[in-house]
């Protein structure tokens, strides 16, 4: 089945994994799991300081509680970071961008933002649904129903446990 979705192979020359440290901070065989021990030893494994000597050859995928790579990473100043996220919805995500942000002011990086989710954007999801024209919205699975106020004739916004006779 994996054959037919041509996922490429781990051990990838055109791939790169990136090796973090662990418990001893020292990237000690013992501080990985035996699940992680199997890419620890891959050619085309790449500790933090590898990343680094061969930064212009590198393009990292890290996630929100791996910043600190950076640390021994050193990105130059420029360096590029594409964040690829959806909207930020509550305040616990404003506060995370926030964190990321320092973090790459910290370094000098370069932010480029990139929409991605299973979600339209909110703009886009009002501008539909003037172009629909419909004459009532009962808003649901959004944070801010509000936002909807004004694209339709009548709008229900929906409260749990109540029932709604269409």
């Amino acid at each position: 089945m994996q054959a037919d979705l041509n996922i490429p192979k781990v051990n990838d020359d055109n791939i790169v994994i990136y090796v973090p440290k662990k418990k001893s901070g020292k990237y000690s065989n013992s501080d990985y799991s035996e699940k992680e021990s199997q890419f620890v030893d891959l050619r085309n494994a790449w500790t933090a300081h590898e990343i680094a000597e061969k930064e212009n050859k590198a393009l990292c995928s890290i996630g929100f509680y791996s910043f600190t790579a950076l640390i021994d990473m050193k990105p130059t100043q420029g360096a590029v970071y594409i964040h690829s996220a959806s909207e930020l919805v509550n305040e616990e995500q404003q506060f995370d961008q926030k964190r990321i942000d320092n973090w790459l002011e910290h370094f000098g990086m370069t932010k480029f933002q990139s929409h991605c989710s299973g979600h339209a954007r909110g703009r886009d999801l009002i501008e539909a649904v003037r172009e629909i024209g419909a004459k009532t919205l009962y808003p649901i699975h959004t944070e801010h129903p509000d936002a909807y106020v004004g694209t339709v004739p009548k709008i229900t916004i929906v409260k749990e446990g109540v029932k709604y006779k269409i």
